[in-house]
């Protein structure tokens, strides 16, 4: 139980940081009044439009910085779910809890005792 508790802590450690990081690039835009609607701020393909946007050299390295960070975090995301998930299914009560509709691989792993 040692192992997937430390796998599910790992995986709510990425779960935050992605939010935090996220929410640090939009308040780098809203400071400078540049409205970030939707998810476009975050994909690669319109990254380099947003980040013309930004007129200072040392906000636009944070901004670039705090992007690499999002793409490593959510490249290491699927990752750690997929081994929390997998060190989960090895438990007897995986198989009853996992068969209650709308309840998730993930949900289902915290509904257990921490």
């Amino acid at each position: 139980m040692l192992t997937l508790k430390e796998l599910a802590r790992n995986y709510n450690a990425l779960v935050e940081d992605t939010t935090r990081v996220m929410l640090r690039i939009k308040a780098m835009f809203r400071a400078r009044a540049i409205p970030t609607p939707g998810m476009s701020v975050y994909r690669a393909a319109s990254r380099k439009t947003w980040l013309e946007q930004i007129k200072t050299p040392g906000a636009r390295f944070r901004a670039e910085s705090l992007l690499t960070q999002l793409d490593l975090l959510l490249k290491l995301r699927p990752k750690a779910k997929a081994a929390m998930v997998a060190e989960a299914k090895k438990h007897s009560g995986w198989k009853s809890l996992r068969s209650i509709p709308f309840l998730g691989d993930v949900r289902v792993r915290s509904s257990w005792p921490s």
